[in-house]
């Protein structure tokens, strides 16, 4: 599904970041063909990648980028350790792989949760900085948040996306592929802060 809606997409120059289902060698070859790059997600569903990554000395790893929210009755502190990819990873055309944490407290900083994420990314550091990468997993999860919301005329609820953010509006596709295009954005990977990013449109 994820290759017959990107094929729909120019590609070449935009970087794709999606949800975990859509972490398979055949989507990363397929972005790395047609000359994109992609930032996923690496959760448990992929074990020997995540095992690869799991088992990285992040300990020995610097922070390599924090930022810290502060709003809703909560403080949250977000941060990026990267390293270059490990050349025997089994996934391709990768050069960085991170390790992404997510600290929430309540305003008198009592543990409301903790979080964390593997990932991979093909673009190199040059491009796509620790802050970049960071921003656009971020930009990635709100999307997720989103996906649950009913698209009109499309009828399953649990893969919609929302009304406002209809499939056309992020990649110039019919409804029917809202599916995949709910967990599936495009920019361009250069861009280190929100204010200069846009989906394909």
């Amino acid at each position: 599904m994820a290759g017959a809606v990107l094929g729909q997409i120019d590609l070449h120059g935009k970087l794709v970041s999606a949800d975990a289902l859509h972490t398979v060698k055949a989507t990363a070859e397929f972005i790395h063909k047609v000359g994109g790059e992609f930032v996923l997600p690496v959760k448990e569903n992929r074990k020997t990648l995540f095992d690869a990554l799991d088992a990285l000395s992040w300990d020995q790893v610097p922070v390599a980028h924090s930022v810290t929210d502060r709003g809703h009755g909560r403080i949250t502190t977000r941060t990026i350790q990267v390293l270059p990819a490990p050349e025997d990873l089994p996934f391709p055309h990768v050069k960085q792989v991170m390790l992404i944490e997510r600290y929430v407290t309540d305003l008198h900083g009592n543990p409301v949760s903790a979080v964390a994420a593997l990932g991979v990314a093909s673009p190199a550091p040059e491009q796509v900085s620790a802050a970049g990468l960071a921003w656009h997993v971020r930009e990635q999860w709100a999307i997720e948040s989103l996906h649950w919301l009913r698209s009109p005329g499309v009828p399953s609820p649990s893969h919609d996306v929302a009304p406002e953010r209809s499939a056309e509006s992020f990649c110039n596709t019919p409804p029917w592929v809202s599916c995949s295009l709910s967990l599936l954005f495009c920019r361009s990977p250069s861009r280190d802060r929100a204010s200069g990013a846009t989906p394909v449109a």
